[in-house]
């Protein structure tokens, strides 16, 4: 059974609090699959192909680069670098 919330109030007086406690209350997978049903939605609406979505991810790495200082000089906190 479904979660079933209502509310009746002047449209001057409306505001997004009833929408954010109606989605907290589903639930992250619950969220998740309504954002995945748009897409897949959405996709069909431009005449694409649902069965080729994937999350897109992006995996990059970060790594300090050390190199010596110049005339050997200490680094200053509120020094400009």
């Amino acid at each position: 059974m479904g979660l079933t919330m209502e509310r009746l109030v002047r449209r001057d007086e409306a505001d997004r609090d009833f929408d954010v406690e109606f989605w907290q209350k589903l639930g992250d997978a619950k969220i998740f699959a309504a954002a995945w049903d748009l897409v897949v939605t959405a996709v069909a609406w431009k005449g694409g192909d649902g069965g080729q979505l994937r999350l897109q991810r992006t995996v990059e790495k970060l790594q300090r680069r050390r190199r010596p200082l110049s005339g050997r000089r200490r680094i200053r906190r509120d020094e400009v670098h």
